[in-house]
């Protein structure tokens, strides 16, 4: 089965091992090397810490801090090797503690496939780090959201397609995953930016005929009113999507980063894997 040959997985914050598990299941899929990389959580401020005084006190913190990044990081890499062992993948462990950014999204620019959790959500890591991994390390990102079962996804799939560049390099990069799909279905939505792509008697039409073409069937269904991020989520519970796949709208400078208003409302809302393209 062709499709993506590595897959590399961000751990970071408290939903990790779950994360890890739908990570090793998809690479077992798609017989893909499993690359995991856990992201010690940096020392966050506290009132313990702010009254600490002189070298000693701050010393300890500093230690107390680090003990419990080196316990979590020995609790995930006990799951990886349990489920590397299960599957029999082919994977390879990272440890990321205080990397600058760049080298960050090194790890995700050289596989083909990057997971993480949404930005925000209760027990996963900072929003910023997940927005970085979509918008500037260049390669498709699946969002995987807390609790989701690890052997489900990917069956049913619903597209966000607007006619945009970002849609259609979403498409291209999920290719594999809808070619193997049981079903798959196109909603086309529009937002300003985007209204004068979906013009026409067959809004749609050009783009099913050709994923026909590359052998997958699609059906579509073209929306014209309503929050675009609303709709694909609507949609996708009708549908009983188990993998929203669309493309990720906004600008990255690194250091400031933007999300388009759709991309924003899902991110915030969805509650189903989320494969996002820049």
């Amino acid at each position: 089965m062709s499709g993506h040959k590595d897959i590399l997985v961000f751990l970071e914050g408290h939903d990790a091992v779950q994360r890890l598990a739908f990570a090793a299941v998809q690479a077992a899929r798609w017989k893909a090397h499993l690359t995991a990389v856990f992201i010690a959580a940096p020392m966050q401020a506290t009132l313990d810490i702010g009254f600490a005084v002189g070298e000693a006190a701050i010393r300890s913190a500093f230690e107390h801090h680090r003990g419990l990044a080196e316990t979590a990081e020995r609790n995930a890499r006990a799951a990886f090797d349990a489920l590397v062992a299960e599957h029999g993948l082919e994977a390879e462990w990272r440890y990321s503690h205080d990397e600058p950014l760049e080298r960050i999204l090194s790890h995700a620019r050289h596989c083909g496939l990057a997971m993480i959790g949404f930005p925000g959500r209760e027990g996963n890591g900072p929003a910023s780090l997940c927005e970085d991994i979509v918008l500037a390390s260049g390669r498709p990102t699946v969002l995987v959201p807390p609790g989701w079962p690890a052997e489900v996804s990917g069956r049913r799939i619903l597209v966000g397609w607007n006619g945009s560049r970002e849609s259609a390099r979403a498409l291209s990069d999920a290719m594999p995953l809808l070619e193997a799909a049981d079903a798959v279905k196109l909603v086309l939505v529009a937002e300003e930016r985007t209204a004068a792509l979906l013009a026409g008697e067959e809004p749609g039409a050009d783009i099913v005929r050709h994923l026909a073409r590359c052998g997958v069937k699609a059906s579509a269904e073209h929306v014209e009113k309503g929050n675009p991020g609303d709709v694909l989520l609507a949609r996708a519970k009708e549908f009983d999507a188990d993998l929203l796949v669309m493309g990720a709208y906004g600008h990255s400078r690194i250091t400031e980063l933007v999300f388009g208003g759709a991309t924003r409302s899902i991110l915030m809302k969805a509650a189903l894997p989320v494969f996002l393209s820049r």
